[in-house]
């Protein structure tokens, strides 16, 4: 399992997340390839992105000095409220990647992390 540690950019006003490169390449997700992103009401302030054949979603991208270079180019205004901080963490699996606003990843490792605190907050 690999990891990053990645600023959402903007794009017309809606939080952007950007991953491209070998990491993703090695999660198995290639340019051309289909994927779907997926949040879930139990998992507060972080998503699921997920290779699959028939995905509303296509990975862009070509090659970079004859090598490999996937590209996930993805934005939704209802990120702002899904990534409070405006940082991510992304998991790196084969198949599919997490991501985790970085914050709450940050309290859920030392312990601290509470729901119904980050939402009254959120």
């Amino acid at each position: 399992m690999k990891n990053a540690n990645l600023k959402l950019g903007i794009h017309r006003g809606a939080p952007r997340l950007w991953i491209e490169g070998k990491k993703l390449a090695g999660a198995g997700f290639l340019t051309g390839d289909r994927y779907v992103i997926l949040s879930a009401a139990d998992k507060p302030h972080q998503l699921e992105i997920l290779k699959r054949p028939n995905g509303d979603r296509k990975i862009a991208g070509g090659e970079r000095n004859g090598k490999p270079r996937p590209i996930i180019d993805a934005h939704s205004k209802e990120w702002a409220d899904l990534f409070p901080s405006g940082r991510v963490s992304v998991e790196f699996h084969h198949g599919f990647i997490h991501v985790i606003d970085s914050a709450i990843a940050e309290q859920i490792e030392n312990g601290s992390y509470r729901a119904e605190v980050v939402e009254a907050v959120a």
